[in-house]
């Protein structure tokens, strides 16, 4: 075997084990995806039980079958040249640390940003959001535990586990900076700028939309829409963006908010609760999960977009939104802002925003031409461009 995955069931592993179908032998690559359900939820893919393995999510198989699991997958470790650990939770941590001496092999990291961000020290909430997470922190054990956890797993082994994998990617520049604050890395092991195939094919949808339309997901009861977020996740800060936006005089807007997946249940219903409660029926939740040509229609009737993340998040939703000439605020620390500003990419500030609502501008005005944003999207994010790292990552 020559390349080994350890990846999330997750859409953008669909996309990526397509791409890898596609494009690649994939006799060469075997796939150990981890998943928290009992059958495999990638959709779209046709898999042979020679190419992958299942591995239960941690807090699903019996403690008993851990060892045994663990034994099986570090079998398959040793057996290939190149490991690429796709997003690098505890689990797969732990796989790493396990082996006493630095592995033969190559391993690299490709840090998706949940994983980087609960390692480095990051104030992720605003305010408001922050007191409602620690409110729920104090009354659940469970996120006790796993803070705690998290500590011991920074303090004890991850220096080790860096020391043992030969290259990292990262989104951003930032993104490395913040861990090169916590750990020493050599420039020779950091790879920037890589992202995944995107899941949703928006050259493909863009060219059909010229041949027959555009077709819309909503029926508008309003006259604008504006995207909140990209996920259920508190690191989005919907609670302070909220109330901000209800400081808009001229309410005439419906507000899109992703909540489709998010680590704490309790955060959604509260998100839920203030939405419905601040913009009755102009508050529209997206709680299931949404196809791709699905979510691009409403991504593309939307007029303005609105990332509250302080931290590196929702890049694959930001750059369709580039793509689609959508007007988009963000926070002046994430990572990301400062990579697009970095290129000349048209990006407003979340603090562009409240000064707008305090002089009563019109928020949803778009005076820049956003032609040179989906330029951006094509000439950096396309296909052949994704496929050609990819042969860059296969041949470290």
């Amino acid at each position: 075997m020559k390349y080994l995955h350890l990846m999330p069931d997750n859409f953008y592993s669909n996309k990526f084990y397509n791409t890898i179908i596609q494009n690649f032998n994939l006799e060469d690559h075997y796939f150990l995806f981890f998943t928290k359900y009992r059958d495999l939820k990638l959709e779209d893919v046709k898999l042979k039980s020679n190419e992958y393995d299942l591995i239960p999510s941690i807090r699903k198989r019996p403690i008993w079958n851990l060892f045994f699991l663990h034994k099986k997958i570090r079998k398959k470790m040793l057996q290939a040249d190149y490991i690429f650990i796709h997003y690098l939770d505890i689990e797969k941590a732990f796989l790493i640390w396990k082996f006493k001496k630095k592995l033969e092999n190559k391993i690299i990291w490709i840090q998706w940003g949940q994983d980087l961000y609960s390692i480095v020290s990051f104030p992720q909430y605003d305010h408001l959001t922050n007191n409602f997470m620690k409110k729920i922190s104090y009354s659940s054990i469970k996120i006790k535990l796993e803070n705690l956890f998290k500590l011991f797993f920074m303090r004890i082994f991850y220096l080790d586990v860096v020391n043992k994998i030969d290259f990292i990617s990262f989104v951003t520049k930032g993104d490395f900076l913040l861990l090169n604050q916590k750990i020493n890395i050599p420039h020779n092991k950091v790879i920037t700028d890589f992202c995944y195939p995107n899941p949703i094919d928006f050259e493909k949808l863009d060219q059909m939309e010229l041949k027959h339309g555009k077709l819309k997901y909503f029926t508008r009861t309003t006259s604008k829409l504006i995207l909140l977020g990209n996920s259920g996740d508190p690191s989005n800060n919907h609670i302070d963006a909220l109330i901000l936006l209800s400081k808009i005089k001229n309410q005439d807007f419906s507000i899109v908010c992703p909540l489709s997946y998010g680590p704490y249940p309790e955060y959604i219903k509260e998100v839920l609760k203030i939405g419905n409660q601040m913009f009755k029926k102009r508050f529209i939740p997206l709680l299931k999960f949404i196809e791709g040509d699905k979510y691009y229609q409403i991504l593309d009737q939307i007029d303005i977009s609105i990332m509250n993340h302080n931290r590196q998040q929702g890049f694959g939703n930001i750059r369709l939104l580039l793509f689609l000439k959508k007007k988009i605020y963000m926070k002046k620390q994430n990572p990301i802002y400062n990579h697009l500003i970095g290129r000349k990419v048209s990006v407003l500030t979340i603090e562009d925003l409240i000064a707008s609502i305090e002089k009563d501008e019109n928020v949803f005005d778009n005076e820049n031409d956003l032609q040179m944003n989906k330029q951006f999207v094509l000439e950096n994010y396309n296909s052949k461009k994704s496929i050609d790292e990819l042969k860059t990552l296969f041949t470290l």
